[in-house]
This record gives C-alpha cells, sequence and structure tokens, in this order.
C-alpha cells in the first residue's frame, strides 16, 4: 500500500522540482529514484502538455502553453549559464598554467643567457690575461739574447753569470747549445728519470721445523692425543703467555685451556676472587666496586661457575651406603619468604652433599620428597633421620650452616641460593683449582 501512494506521488514531486528549475539528475539525487525514471516523467509529461496545445483540440489553455514554454525557456537559459561558467572557469585556469608556464621558460632562459654571458666574459678574460703574457715575454728579452749581448760587449762567461745571478756552467751550456744549433746539430733534452719502486724486501723461507709431539693435552674436536706445540699467546688483563697446540690429525689449532670449563673466559684473574667473595657472603655490588669491573661480570662468573658445579655433581658416582636426611634454617631475606629452610642429603662416610632444595616450611612431606629423589639418583642407598655420631657429615652440616649464616642471608631468590650452594659444593670437591 505504501509502495503504491509513492508511486502515484513521485510523478507530482519530479515535476515540481522541474518546474523549480532543477535537472534530472539533481531530481534523482534528491528524490532518491534512478536518473531514467525522472527523465521519462519529464518527456511523458511534456509529451501530454504538447497534445493539449495540438490546435486541433478544442480545450487549448493558452496559460499552460505559455507556462510550460516559460519554464522551459528559463531550464535552457540556467543550463547555458552554467556551461558558460564553466568554460570560463576551465578558460581562467588554463590561463592561469600558460603564464605560469611562460614565467618559468622566461626564468630559465634568462638563467641561460647569465650563464653564457659568464662563460664568455671568463673566455674574454683569459684570452686577454694570456695575450698580455704573451706581449710581455716578447718584449721581455730572453736569457740567450742578454748573454749574446754581455759576450759582444766582451765580458767573460763568468762575469756574465754574476751579472744575471746564474750559474757559471748554465751560461757554458747556454751558449753550446747555440753555437750547434747555428750549425745545425739539434740538442735533445734529457729526460727526467722515473722514480725507482719500492721494492718490497723479500720473505725469507725459513725450513719447516719439526714440532715435538706431547700427548698432555688432547685435541678437543677429535680428542686426538697426537697433538704438538704451535707457538704461544698473551692475555690481555694479566701478563700470562697461554700455550697453543696444533692437532696432527684434523689440523686444529687450540690453546691449553680449550679441555678446561674456563675456556673462552675474557677475565680468568678473577675468577678465584669472585668466589672466595661469593662464599663469603659479599654483595655484588661490593664485589663490583673490589674488582673495577662491569655490572655484568660477576652475576655471568658465577652463573658459569654453579653451571660447571652443576654438571660435576650430576655425573658424580656415590660411594656411600647410608646417607643423613636433615634441614638447616637459613633465614635468607628473599622476597618468597621470610624464612627458608634448606633439606640436605648428606652421605655418612664422606660427608658429601648428594641431594638438596629450599623449602618455605619444615613438613614431612619435603623431607620424604627429597629422599625418594636421592634414592632414584643413588640406587641402593639408605636414607635416615637419625643424626650419626661424629664424623664427616656432621662436620658437612655445621661447615654449611656457617655458610648459610654468611653466604645464604642476602640472596634475592631460590635460583640465586641454588647456584651459592653449587660453588660451595665445588670449591669442596676443588673444580676450581685450574
Amino acid at each position: 500500500m505504501r509502495q503504491a501512494v509513492l508511486d502515484q506521488l513521485l510523478p507530482a514531486a519530479i515535476m515540481r522540482l522541474h518546474r523549480e528549475g532543477y535537472l534530472p539528475k539533481g531530481i534523482a539525487n534528491l528524490l532518491n529514484c534512478p536518473v531514467a525514471v525522472a527523465e521519462d516523467v519529464i518527456q511523458r509529461r511534456f509529451a501530454q502538455q504538447v497534445q493539449v496545445m495540438r490546435p486541433e483540440n478544442p480545450m487549448v489553455d493558452t496559460k499552460v502553453l505559455v507556462k510550460a514554454r516559460k519554464d522551459e525557456e528559463r531550464t535552457r537559459a540556467r543550463e547555458q549559464k552554467r556551461l558558460e561558467h564553466v568554460a570560463r572557469i576551465e578558460a581562467e585556469r588554463a590561463l592561469r598554467q600558460a603564464v605560469v608556464k611562460a614565467r618559468q621558460e622566461e626564468r630559465e632562459r634568462l638563467r641561460e643567457e647569465q650563464k653564457e654571458r659568464s662563460r664568455l666574459a671568463k673566455e674574454a678574460q683569459r684570452a686577454l690575461a694570456n695575450e698580455r703574457q704573451a706581449q710581455e715575454a716578447r718584449a721581455r728579452p730572453t736569457q740567450l739574447e742578454q748573454i749574446l749581448d754581455y759576450r759582444a760587449q766582451g765580458l767573460s762567461q763568468k762575469e756574465t753569470a754574476e751579472i744575471l745571478g746564474v750559474d757559471y756552467w748554465f751560461v757554458h751550456r747556454v751558449l753550446m747549445k747555440h753555437e750547434l744549433a747555428c750549425i745545425g746539430v739539434r740538442v735533445q733534452p734529457k729526460r727526467k728519470p722515473r722514480p725507482k719502486r719500492e721494492q718490497k724486501p723479500k720473505q725469507v723461507v725459513r725450513p719447516k721445523q719439526v714440532l715435538a709431539t706431547t700427548s698432555n693435552t688432547p685435541c678437543p674436536k677429535c680428542h686426538s692425543t697426537h697433538t704438538a706445540k704451535f707457538g704461544t699467546r698473551p692475555v690481555k688483563h694479566s701478563a700470562m703467555v697461554i700455550q697453543r697446540f696444533i692437532c696432527r690429525g684434523c689440523g686444529e689449532r687450540f690453546s691449553e685451556n680449550a679441555n678446561k670449563w674456563h675456556y673462552g673466559d675474557h677475565r680468568p684473574d678473577l675468577t678465584q676472587p669472585i668466589l672466595r667473595a661469593t662464599l663469603a657472603g659479599k654483595t655484588h655490588e661490593g664485589m663490583v666496586a673490589e674488582f673495577q669491573c662491569g655490572g655484568e661480570t660477576i652475576p655471568r662468573k658465577i652463573r658459569r661457575m654453579a653451571e660447571h658445579a652443576r654438571k660435576h655433581h650430576v655425573a658424580f658416582t656415590c660411594t656411600d651406603q647410608a646417607a643423613w636426611l636433615t634441614a638447616i634454617t637459613t633465614g635468607t631475606e628473599m622476597k618468597s619468604a621470610k624464612s627458608d629452610f634448606l633439606y640436605l642429603v648428606v652421605g655418612a662416610e664422606t660427608g658429601e652433599v648428594l641431594e638438596f632444595n629450599f623449602s618455605r616450611q619444615l613438613t614431612h612431606r619435603h623431607l620424604d620428597t627429597l629422599a625418594d629423589v636421592a634414592r632414584i639418583s643413588y640406587p641402593g642407598l639408605t636414607i635416615t633421620q637419625t643424626p650419626p655420631e661424629d664424623g664427616p657429615a656432621q662436620a658437612t652440616v655445621a661447615a654449611l650452616t656457617e655458610f648459610s649464616d654468611k653466604a645464604l642471608k642476602k640472596v634475592r631468590n631460590i635460583q640465586s641460593a641454588g647456584e651459592r650452594m653449587y660453588l660451595w659444593m665445588g670449591d669442596r670437591r676443588g673444580l676450581f683449582q685450574d
């Protein structure tokens, strides 16, 4: 129903806008309809008006005819005016562009003319200067003419040389060339000798030396003991000299530290001092100020030493048959807990720390878990919580208690505490001696 009403009202709205001067495209935009529909409605209505205005129709309405004609003329005039305005704007734009282009061309032409005038002026000045120099040279007597003039006056070659301020032999050579030229002999000027190239010293080929082999330092690549010494190299931060080797099997060149845990360390001289300071409980800031090194050097070295000790601990072979399970209060200032406990599994005969762990609370569950881990790592081990008599186990626990009071008090997290524990264990086993 609504669409039918809209279809009936659409022609009337189109004709109303057309009488007001709107074009079919504008009418289509206002009424949201196709342009073809608006043009069709206008043509059909115009055809109806023409039919009405035919002479054979007795019901001719002159007012409608005049109004339709006026509307058509007004629409045509408005369209013509719009087209003229658009054409005028395009003509003005083209004129402005032509003026700008002409100005640019004129500016370029003037610039080129200025360059050409400058070039011609310079060439004229240069030619004038050359001409002036040639005139001066022609007006000035040559040395040959002066020498001949003085000789004609009866002066000797020595007196002529003193007057001209030149060497005696120069006067003699000029006169000899003049006399030879008079009899038709042309003297060729001597060519300047070319500078000799610097010859590089020949390299002395030394005979190959027979290198003494050694079996103490195996090759880190092929693990062969058929190696030989291959010179030395200095150490940057100390007065040490490191021996170099070469493998006769694969040709690998390496140093004597290639098979050591600290191979490639930039500051090997700080390894022992940092280890002692860490076991004594010093902070990283204090060690940086004491050793005058970078802020990342201390934690990097501690991490590397701890990793070396951890690998050695994993590969450690236990010789104890019985172990003691105990716990030590560390009282660390960690962010996770105010007071932590250190769980230990210590060998009863050797006093070696077989396993350890940290926890916030002292519970049997943590003790049982650590005992199970120790049994898996060391099969056949008997673990008890009964403290043994005075022996290596008691001494280890006492030393660990003292170490925890010094070095584990101000650690920041469990990882730092574990690294210090591995350092303590590696130092007891002598892993950092070389």
